[in-house]
């Protein structure tokens, strides 16, 4: 049931989570929805201090665009609890932002990974990672997270405000971990 709209669905839903929801969550948003493709998936992002309103940074946006991302509009967002209570997964992109969903939203703890964890453990599933199972899968993950051994290099920087060789390293680490999770799954 999808809490948001009050419909049964299949649809597993991808929150990606950063600061202001204006550089990281945005891209791997779109770099997520480049392949995850509707019905079987829906790919949005939400900001924990979200700039609600505020356009794609426009350096994030030239890095989007480089990886070959469409340039859809995009409005940035506040996390809330529709928006967690609707998402099959919740992926953020340090640990402590993972930290602080789930100190807001306690209930998310099971569907809370940083992107780094969620492409470690995607690639260590024996099981083919499909949108029919996935649902399982993140509750495996979630009994298994303490196998994933994250360090402060695992952690994405906040680009905002800074270079754009920042915005490009951190949407180079982005685009890895991202496909990353892509490789891993197949189609229902």
């Amino acid at each position: 049931m999808n809490p948001r709209n009050g419909d049964v669905s299949d649809t597993f839903v991808i929150t990606t989570v950063c600061e202001g929801n204006i550089c990281r969550s945005p891209l791997a948003e779109r770099l997520l929805r480049e392949s995850l493709a509707p019905p079987d998936f829906k790919v949005e992002s939400a900001g924990l201090r979200a700039l609600v309103g505020h356009t794609m940074d426009s350096q994030a946006a030239a890095v989007a665009e480089r990886l070959g991302c469409t340039t859809a509009p995009h409005s940035g967002r506040q996390i809330d609890g529709l928006i967690v209570a609707g998402s099959s997964v919740l992926l953020t992109m340090t640990k402590s932002q993972r930290d602080m969903l789930v100190q807001m939203h306690p209930r998310a703890l099971r569907k809370t990974f940083t992107l780094a964890e969620f492409a470690a453990l995607c690639s260590e599933e024996a099981a083919p990672v499909t949108a029919g199972n996935l649902t399982t899968i993140v509750g495996t993950f979630a009994q298994r997270r303490s196998e994933v051994r994250l360090t402060n290099e695992d952690d994405i920087e906040d680009p905002y405000l800074k270079s754009l060789e920042v915005h490009a390293r951190v949407g180079e680490k982005i685009s890895l971990l991202c496909a990353e999770i892509i490789n891993n799954f197949r189609e229902s």
